[in-house]
C-alpha cells in the first residue's frame, strides 16, 4: 500500500510539472509581448477607426482580429489557465498498456510506466502457460486517468484430471466447476450410496493434465435396485427391466392356462430392495406340449396298444418320451425311443408301446401311461437304459426318474 501511495503522489508531481512550468513561461511571454506592442496596437486601432475603409468588411475583420489578440495580451492569466488545463489533461490521461500473454511481473512493469496502478484479482485455470496474463480491465483502448488501477486475471495453467470416484455428485460438480471443466454422467444401480460416484473417464492420474472444459464422463449410483413387479409381463420385457436393474434374469417355464410367454412367478417379490447381481427366477407360462390323445383314461388297452400324442411348441434340446408304469411297483418303463417331434411346431405322433408281458398273467392290472419332456442329460439316461435292457433282454425299468424329466400327462388304462 505505502509503495502505490508513494508511487501515485510522484506521478501527480511529474504530471504539474511540464504544464506548469509552459503555463508559467507563457503568461511572463505574453506579459512581455504585449509591453512591447501596446503603443503600436492602440494607434493601430485608432488609426482603423478614422479611416472611411473601416466599414469594409476587410476592415471590419481586420479590427476583430487586432482587438482579440489586443485582449488576449492584455489578459496573460487566462492564457495560463488555458494552457495549464490542456496540458494537464494531455500529462494526467494514459493508455492502458496490452499485457495479455504477458508474465505477471512484465504486465506489472508495464502498466507502472504507463502510470497505472497493477493488481492481480484472481488466477484461473486455463490453456495458456502458467503465470501468464489471460485477462485485464480496463481494456488497452480506454483512455484513463494515471493513477487509475489496471486489473489482472493469472493463468494458473491447464487443471489436473481429478479423481472422483467416491464423492457424492454435488461435490464432484464443484470441483469441476473450479477447474472449469464439465461432466457427464451417466447413472446405474449399484451397491455403493445413492449419488455417488463409482466410474469415470479419463481416469485420474497424478500430473496429468487436460485443457479447460474437457468432458470427464462418470457413473453415478442410484442406489441398490428394487426388484420389479413382472407379474403378466412378456420374457423380453421382464429379462430388460431386471436386466436395467442389474439383476440377473433366470428363466424357467411351467404349464399354464395362463397366456403364452407371460411371467406367471417370480423369486423374489416386487419392490424388494436387493444388491445388484442378484438372480431372479421368472417363471414363464407355457401351453400344454403334450397329451394323450389315446387311449382314453380307465380305458382298457391289450398289450401292446398304439398309443397317440398330441404335441405342442416342443423346444429344441427337448425330448418326449413314453414311459409305463405297472401298479405295484417303483419302476418306469421307457418305450424303446423318444417320440419322433417336429420342433416348434404342434401336430400328432403315434407309438406302439408294451403293456405288461405278453400272455394272461397281466391280464386285469392296471397301467399308468404317461409322457415325459426331458432335456439332453435325462435323454441320454433313458437311451442307455433302453440300449442294456434290450442287450439283456431284462427290462427292470427305472426307480428314479432322472433329474430335469417332467411328466406332463398322464392316464389309467387297464389290460385286457
Amino acid at each position: 500500500m505505502e509503495q502505490y501511495i508513494s508511487l501515485f503522489t510522484r506521478n501527480i508531481i511529474e504530471s504539474l510539472i511540464l504544464p506548469s512550468f509552459i503555463a508559467v513561461f507563457n503568461y511572463m511571454l505574453s506579459k512581455i509581448v504585449w509591453r512591447i506592442y501596446k503603443d503600436r496596437i492602440n494607434d493601430y486601432l485608432d488609426k482603423l477607426k478614422k479611416s472611411d475603409e473601416v466599414k469594409t468588411r476587410l476592415k471590419k475583420v481586420e479590427m476583430r482580429w487586432i482587438k482579440g489578440f489586443k485582449f488576449i495580451l492584455e489578459r496573460p492569466f487566462y492564457i495560463f489557465l488555458v494552457i495549464l488545463i490542456l496540458f494537464c489533461f494531455v500529462t494526467f490521461s494514459t493508455y492502458p498498456p496490452n499485457v495479455i500473454g504477458k508474465s505477471s511481473n512484465s504486465a506489472k512493469k508495464l502498466a507502472l510506466d504507463s502510470k497505472m496502478m497493477f493488481e492481480i484479482d484472481r488466477h484461473e485455470y486455463n490453456d495458456e502457460p502458467e503465470g501468464t496474463v489471460i485477462y485485464q480491465s480496463p481494456h488497452p483502448s480506454k483512455i484513463l486517468l494515471i493513477n487509475s488501477l489496471l486489473q489482472v486475471v493469472i493463468s494458473k495453467g491447464k487443471p489436473e484430471i481429478p479423481d472422483l470416484i467416491g464423492m457424492n455428485e454435488e461435490d464432484a460438480e464443484r470441483v469441476a466447476d473450479r477447474l472449469k471443466l464439465s461432466l457427464d454422467a451417466e447413472r446405474i444401480h449399484s451397491n455403493d450410496p445413492k449419488g455417488t460416484i463409482i466410474s469415470q473417464s479419463p481416469k485420474a492420474k497424478k500430473g496429468k493434465k487436460i485443457s479447460i472444459y474437457t468432458e470427464i464422463k462418470v457413473t453415478v449410483s442410484k442406489g441398490k435396485p428394487k426388484v420389479p413387479d413382472l407379474i403378466g409381463k412378456n420374457k423380453a420385457e421382464a429379462e430388460t427391466l431386471l436386466k436395467e436393474r442389474k439383476l440377473i434374469p433366470v428363466i424357467k417355464e411351467e404349464i399354464s392356462d395362463k397366456q403364452e410367454g407371460t411371467v406367471i412367478k417370480q423369486s423374489i417379490e416386487p419392490n424388494a430392495t436387493v444388491n445388484i447381481d442378484t438372480q431372479v427366477v421368472i417363471v414363464i407360462s407355457r401351453p400344454q406340449p403334450l397329451e394323450i390323445a389315446s387311449p382314453s383314461h380307465q380305458g382298457l388297452v391289450s398289450w401292446r396298444p398304439t398309443v397317440e400324442v398330441q404335441y405342442d411348441s416342443i423346444r429344441n434340446n427337448e425330448y418326449a418320451w413314453i414311459i409305463v408304469l405297472p401298479h405295484g411297483t417303483n419302476a418306469w418303463h421307457p418305450q424303446l425311443s423318444e417320440l419322433d417331434i417336429v420342433i416348434d411346431s404342434s401336430g400328432s405322433t403315434w407309438k406302439t408301446i408294451y403293456i405288461g408281458e405278453d400272455g394272461s398273467a397281466d391280464i386285469g392290472r392296471q397301467f399308468d401311461i404317461a409322457v415325459a419332456l426331458t432335456d439332453g442329460t435325462a435323454h441320454q439316461v433313458f437311451k442307455s437304459y433302453m440300449s442294456n435292457a434290450i442287450a439283456n433282454q431284462e427290462y427292470p425299468g427305472i426307480a428314479d426318474l432322472p433329474n430335469n424329466t417332467a411328466i406332463i400327462h398322464k392316464i389309467t388304462v387297464t389290460r385286457q
